[in-house]
């Protein structure tokens, strides 16, 4: 393969999104958290009903689990835009990627 070739294939860097498509795409994890919050209310519930409990602990899984694995990246890219670690942790822990992705883009600030 040719290096031109190697060029033309590389991924494009440009941002396609803007402050809106992040602040809809957030919606995603909010309705994961109430979802979890109802999840906690009605656990008794849950128990008897196979499909929401399964629907529930993927939620938990995912919102805990891999928001928190998150962290690892969020907590220095934050602090290299002077964002206080305790903020960073509820953003990503509320958001996940939502959060992150958009700052290291320069599409939403502090």
């Amino acid at each position: 393969m040719v290096e031109s070739e190697v060029d033309d294939k590389k991924e494009d860097k440009s941002v396609s999104y803007n402050k809106k498509q992040v602040y809809i795409s957030r919606i995603i994890p909010i309705i994961g958290w109430i979802y979890i919050i109802i999840g906690i209310v009605i656990f008794p519930y849950l128990l008897t009903n196979g499909i929401l409990l399964f629907i529930w602990i993927v939620d938990v899984i995912l919102s805990v689990g891999v928001h928190g694995a998150q962290l690892y990246f969020a907590i220095p890219t934050g602090k290299k835009f002077d964002i206080p670690v305790w903020k960073i942790v509820c953003k990503t822990m509320l958001f996940g990627a939502t959060f992150l992705k958009p700052l290291k883009d320069g599409i939403i600030s502090k």
